[in-house]
Parts: structure tokens; C-alpha cells; sequence
């Protein structure tokens, strides 16, 4: 059969720590993410755009808040085992930007070298994850 398509909607705004920032208020949630009859998680380029719309609300929100607001919302939109494969993806994603921002952070100059060693550790990063 053909993947369940679960595009969401708006979050519920329960407590006010689950609610979206405000620059995201009246927006449509970019997480068009789909399960297979069988209730696997789809891997396509909609769960990284899902990841990084929840990521825009970085320093509106604590990245705990927002932690909690995506695993809530992928428990809403996915079957168990999907919502349970997407958020192993989420944490690898996590750890991901988070090693990507340090690499970044260190190469603050244009000195060709430094810049493939930078552009290498980059490729090596998305190897890992």
C-alpha cells in the first residue's frame, strides 16, 4: 500500500510552555511526515525540515521546551514505532548541529587550509550522523 501521508496542522496550545513562539503563531507546522502501512517512519527530506522548523524557535524558546514540543508533535502525527524512530533521528540531529556549530565556531578565518579542514570535518560529521 501506499505511506500514510500525517501532514499536521497547528499544535494545540496546551500549557504555554508547548505553545510555538510567536514568530511562529499562525504558521502551518512544516512536518508533512509519513509512515509506511506498517507504521515505519518514511526517511525523507520533510523529517529534517520538520526538525528545523520546530529549531527556528531558538532563543524564544529553551531548547528543553522545544525538545518537548517536537516529541509531543510526532507522537500526535506518527504511529509508535514511526513517532518512536523519529525521535531517535531528532536526538542524532540534536548532537549533529550541535558538533556542526563547534566545527563552525572554530573556523572564523579564511586561510584555504583551515577551510578544507573545516570542509572535511563537515563531511566526516554527516558521516557519523
Amino acid at each position: 500500500g501506499q505511506p500514510q501521508n500525517l501532514t499536521s496542522t497547528l499544535l494545540p496550545s496546551g500549557s504555554n510552555s508547548e505553545a510555538l513562539a510567536d514568530s511562529l503563531q499562525d504558521t502551518q507546522i512544516d512536518c508533512a511526515l509519513t509512515a509506511t502501512p506498517a507504521g515505519q517512519l518514511v526517511l525523507n527530506s520533510n523529517i529534517r525540515n520538520c526538525f528545523e522548523y520546530f529549531l527556528t524557535q531558538m532563543g524564544e524558546k529553551p531548547l528543553s521546551v522545544i525538545d518537548q514540543q517536537i516529541r509531543n508533535h510526532l507522537a500526535q502525527i506518527l504511529p509508535a514505532s514511526a513517532a518512536q524512530q523519529a525521535t531517535n533521528l531528532w536526538q542524532r540531529y540534536l548532537k549533529y548541529r550541535e558538533a556542526e556549530g563547534s566545527i563552525q565556531v572554530a573556523g572564523k578565518n579564511s586561510d584555504p587550509d583551515h577551510l578544507q579542514r573545516v570542509f572535511n570535518a563537515l563531511n566526516e560529521l554527516r558521516q557519523q550522523y
